[in-house]
């Protein structure tokens, strides 16, 4: 039967026998039944099972192509499927089955070409089940293949695994491509695995547990926990880690070319290299390091051994690895880290304060070796500061590359010390030879019998070395002196004559030696071979040749690890390199020649002593492991000048040092003696003495130092300058020149050239330097007021004062500042008050620079001053009732005025006047105010207070109580007055009176008077009448009315039938009507 549409079956589809052909997709709903020699052919289709299939029947063949999906979907067990031998491909077959137990088998051969899909339910694989390369099998945590399941064949495949935690079945032992887990759970392995290509980690946790696994590339996003210390992880690409790497107890082999990467360093236990591996610039080791292959750091970078509790870390290999750096952090073991296989340091060995490291291994015979490849700059492997018990245990083997270089081929005295304990010189003569009366002296063609190596004995004080006189070339003392199994001497230097020009030397390219031995370490006492001798020459005495004696370079300037009793603080170093020698001197830090301070490896240096019981140490304190000498001069020194003197190639330096602790003699801290080159000499003289650094006293405005050239042939030369930048401003430097009698003024690296004849005196003492401090900067920006008041402070802003300057107000020859250094910057000298006399005053600003003469500024100041004014006096102000009051002050000068206050601490006036006078706005009440005095500067003086006073009061009123008796409102106080006559006595409240006039009354109010008049005419026959309107009559409401207009009235009184008084009213000078009140009156009235 052909179907050319979909077919959706919701029943069973049986086949007793035939063939079924889909060419569109069947979706079986029920059971598929197919009996032998039934088939069903979907080609390029889709077939979904969504229930049993031979759920009746058995037999029955599918016929499937690459282009063919078979999908079982749904729950329960869908039984066994076969596919016809001739027709059993699969693009993609997907299994979805929530139901415990097997589900699916395959009992035939069934090949894979692009996807399956195992998402849910379990899969048995009886034997036939293969993928296609490149396809891709997916597993689904709630899926799995069945125990009993045969590992798939044919691809390599692509595995992925996703949804929670799961263990590995059959799928995860097959031909896998890469392996890729995005589940969010646990992938645990469960067995060993290789993937040809990339595993990665995208989230999760992978547990290796104690499988081997091997890949290309491994990248971590989730977890990966590393095999246990049964398993094994092998990379031939590289481990990318941006998430977590638990490395646990197993070792990973990286057997390709491997880098490590990430974001996140990680830690090994033990690592193998049997490929090509470049590490992190930090390789983290709990484990063993084996290398059997190349470990391509490129120099750099650093192995931490980081230990594992009680077990020692093991390096070894068959290749030998040339480590940068080395830490050694484990402290638990014994020892911690151990070497079983020759190896190479680089860089710098650094241990924890406890931790040891066996350096030649468990039988003594392994060899670690300290690589020196250069020495200009030098290139040295180093052992940090040991402390604790911190200890490279066993022998080691450190080299000291040296140069061929130096006049006559090379043939020249290096000088040498040891940083291993009583290495014999025969190890030295294994590559440089060593030749005298010995036993054991080295043969060589052109080497001769001559002793060429030697140590130095400060002791000797006579002339050994038929110069003509003792000096310190007189001390050099044959060594070996018997044999060459003698050994050197910890801290000892030795002077070494290397033939450059005659095998081993000049067949290896370098005067390159190694020693081998325990390496010292902890405190290394010098006091066994340093001594004062006095000669009565002390310039000649107290010299002593030490050495450096650890693996490492070492800081004279160090702030611990030195004890120097009775030993300057000054070091020279034999410098035989150059076409000829000179001295290199260091001191304070400053360096001629070279001269540093920090000493390298292997390297002997001469110290001096002045005399007393020398005490000579260093300890592991001194170390600076790691760096390298570049002998280039000290930086960060200021104040100093360096000349040198040149011939052709040749050249010899001495330096000028200006500092505030040095004397105008020696000073063991800071000066350092001269040397004698084998060439020509140039020195500064002090004194007796001959200095390669001299340091002068700081401060003076000028100073001449003379020059002293010795030992120079006749010919042409220079004299240079340099590092007068070192001063914060730049002397003034002059060259007299005694033997042409000229003056040159030198700039920096400004060369001044001469010539030498047979005459004595043009060389010796011919030269001087003349250094000025030059004159400070007289334009100066000055920025200050231009009056001032007497009792004032007074503050001058400098704006740009020079650093190092002095600066200082001077009026009329006297100082009158503080004064102040200058710093580049604004600076601010302050007068106090008092220091300037009244009117004007010319005020110079001076300037000057250390001892050196003070200048004045170009800008001067103009200053006017003025005193303060006081009030002198004071007049207080009366209003009587509210109203305005004025006050007034006396004292200020003609050409000021007057501020006045509201009150004592007020900070803004209310007024000024000029006249003194102030009038108040109107006031109720009495108030205080202050007045100052201020002159035209606008000086104020103090402030004086002033009264305002306001008398508040009752206007005095007189009433005619009877006829011819007055009253007045006030009970005391009254003074009567007639016809503006004081009534003599009449004081009382009341006075009777009997004659026509002008009385009045006045009462006395603090500064007030209140009073009040009344006008009493006598009446008689005569008397003048005057016609009063009054209305309504009778009164209606209690009101009356008066017309009094033109009378002329003060007030109405009013009296009753009987003549006795019952009110009065008063009438004011523009009333026209007045009403009178009889409310409460009784009738009749």
């Amino acid at each position: 039967m052909v179907m050319n549409a979909p077919l959706n079956a919701s029943n069973d589809i049986t086949m007793n026998g035939g063939s079924l052909v889909m060419n569109g997709t069947l979706t079986v709903n029920d059971d598929l039944n197919m009996a032998t020699g039934a088939s069903l052919y979907f080609e390029g289709q889709t077939v979904e099972l969504r229930s049993q299939y031979n759920n009746t029947l058995s037999g029955g063949l599918f016929y499937a192509d690459g282009g063919s999906t078979l999908n079982v979907l749904n729950t329960g067990a869908l039984g066994t499927i076969e596919f016809s031998p001739s027709a059993n491909t699969l693009g993609n077959f997907y299994l979805d089955r929530g139901t415990g137990g097997t589900l699916v088998t395959l009992n035939s051969s069934l090949n894979i070409e692009t996807s399956f899909t195992l998402q849910n339910g379990d899969f048995l694989n009886t034997s036939g089940l293969s993928f296609s390369s490149g396809a891709t099998l997916t597993r689904n945590n709630l899926g799995a293949f069945t125990t009993g399941s045969v590992a798939p064949t044919g691809g390599p495949y692509i595995l992925d695994y996703t949804g929670t935690s799961l263990t590995t079945g059959a799928e995860a032992s097959g031909n896998i491509s890469s392996l890729t887990s995005n589940t969010t759970g646990t992938v645990t392995l469960a067995g060993n695995m290789a993937v040809t290509n990339d595993i990665t980690v995208n989230s999760g946790t992978f547990t290796s547990g104690d499988n081997q696994i091997t890949s290309s590339t491994l990248t971590i996003l989730g977890t990966f926990n590393a095999p246990s210390a049964l398993g094994l992880l092998t990379l031939s690409g590289d481990l990318i880690n941006n998430g977590t790497f638990n490395r646990n107890g197993g070792t990973v082999v990286f057997n390709g070319n491997s880098s490590v990467l990430g974001t996140v360093n990680p830690s090994f236990n033990n690592i193998t290299i049997s490929g090509i591996l470049t590490p992190p610039a930090t390789l983290n080791l709990h484990g063993a390091f084996t290398n059997n292959g190349v470990f391509n750091n490129s120099g750099v970078g650093e192995v931490a051994f980081l230990g594992t509790p009680a077990v020692s870390q093991v390096i070894s290999g068959s290749t030998v690895t040339n480590f940068a750096d080395v830490t050694v952090s484990n402290t638990s073991a014994s020892p911690d880290v151990i070497i079983e296989s020759n190896q190479n340091l680089i860089g710098i060995l650094t241990l924890n304060s406890n931790a040891t490291l066996d350096a030649d291994g468990a039988s003594d015979n392994r060899i670690l070796t300290l690589l020196s490849t250069s020495d200009d700059p030098t290139q040295d492997a180093s052992i940090a500061t040991l402390a604790g018990v911190a200890n490279v245990l066993g022998n080691v083997t450190i080299q000291r590359y040296m140069s061929i270089e130096g006049a006559n081929n090379g043939r020249i005295y290096r000088y040498i010390s040891s940083p291993v304990q009583n290495a014999p010189v025969s190890q030295i003569q294994n590559f440089i030879p060593v030749t005298g009366s010995f036993t054991g002296t080295s043969s060589c063609t052109g080497c001769g019998t001559n002793q060429s190596m030697f140590l130095y004995d400060e002791s000797v004080i006579t002339d050994t070395n038929s110069s003509g006189s003792n000096d310190a070339n007189d001390g050099y003392v044959d060594f070996p002196d018997a044999v060459n199994s003698e050994t050197l001497t910890p801290g000892r230097g030795y002077a070494l004559f290397v033939r450059a020009n005659v095998p081993p030397v000049s067949t290896s390219g370098s005067a390159l030696w190694e020693v081998r031995a325990p390496i010292n370490r902890g405190t290394v006492s010098f006091n066994g071979f340093v001594s004062f001798t006095s000669s009565g020459n002390v310039a000649n005495d107290g010299w002593n040749l030490v050495g450096n004696p650890y693996p490492s370079t070492i800081d004279w300037d160090a702030a611990t690890g030195w004890t120097r009793t009775n030993v300057t603080n000054a070091i020279y170093f034999a410098d035989n390199g150059q076409v000829s020698p000179v001295y290199a001197t260091y001191v304070g830090g400053v360096g001629t020649n070279g001269g540093s301070r920090y000493i390298p490896m292997g390297q002997a240096f001469f110290i001096k002593s002045n005399g007393g019981a020398i005490n000579f140490q260093a300890n592991e304190n001194v170390k600076v492991a790691g760096t390298q000498t570049t002998f280039f001069r000290e930086g960060g020194v200021s104040d100093m000048i360096r000349v040198t003197l040149k011939k052709e190639n040749q050249r010899d330096e001495t330096v000028i040092r200006f500092s505030a602790d040095a004397t105008d003699g020696y000073d063991e801290n800071l000066d350092a003696y001269k040397l004698q080159n084998a060439i020509f000499n140039l020195a500064s003289i002090s004194g007796a003495n001959k200095f390669a650094i001299n340091a002068v006293p700081a401060g003076s405005c000028n100073s001449t130092l003379q020059l002293d050239i010795s030992n120079a042939t006749p010919g042409n030369y220079q004299i240079m300058l340099s590092d007068l930048q070192s001063f914060s401003l730049t002397p003034q430097v002059s060259l007299l020149d005694n033997f042409t009698g000229t003056t040159t003024a030198l700039s920096n690296e400004e060369s001044y050239n001469f010539t030498i004849t047979s005459d004595p005196a043009s060389s010796g003492n011919r030269f001087s330097l003349i250094i000025g401090q030059p004159q400070p900067n007289l334009n100066v920006q000055v920025d200050a007021l231009s009056s001032v008041c007497t009792e004032n402070p007074y503050t001058i802003n400098l704006v740009n004062a020079e650093s190092g300057v002095s600066y200082y107000a001077v009026v009329n020859g006297v100082t009158v500042s503080d004064i102040v250094m200058g710093t580049g910057n604004e600076v601010v000298l302050n007068v106090p008050a008092g220091k300037f006399g009244t009117g004007e005053n010319v005020v110079s600003i001076y300037a000057k620079r250390s001892a050196c003469t003070a200048l004045p500024l170009t800008n001067s100041i103009h200053l006017m001053v003025d005193g303060k004014y006081e009030i002198q006096s004071v007049t207080d102000g009366v209003s009587c009732n509210p109203g305005q009051v004025t006050l007034k002050a006396t004292g200020a000068p003609a050409n000021g005025f007057y501020r006045w206050y509201d009150a004592e601490n007020a900070t803004e006036a209310l007024a000024e006047t000029g006249d003194g006078t102030l009038i108040t706005p109107v006031l109720d009440k009495t108030k205080t105010y202050y007045v100052s005095a201020v002159n035209s500067l606008g000086c104020e003086g103090g402030r004086m207070q002033v009264k305002a006073t306001v008398e508040n009061f009752t206007e005095a009123e007189i009433s005619e109580t009877t006829y011819g008796v007055l009253t007045s409102n006030y009970t005391s106080g009254n003074k009567w007055y007639f016809n503006n006559e004081l009534i003599p006595g009449a004081n009382g409240q009341s006075i009777s009176i009997n004659q026509s006039g002008l009385y009045r009354v006045e009462v006395a109010i603090g500064n007030c008077i209140a009073s009040d008049e009344f006008e009493f005419v006598v009446t008689g026959v005569e008397r003048n009448m005057q016609e009063v309107i009054y209305y309504p009559n009778p009164i209606v409401n209690d009101k009356l009315f008066v017309t009094v207009e033109g009378l002329n009235l003060k007030r109405i009184e009013i009296i009753s039938n009987t003549g006795s008084p019952v009110g009065q009213v008063a009438v004011n000078a523009t009333d026209t009507v007045v009403e009178l009140d009889f409310e409460g009156k009784p009738t009749g009235l």
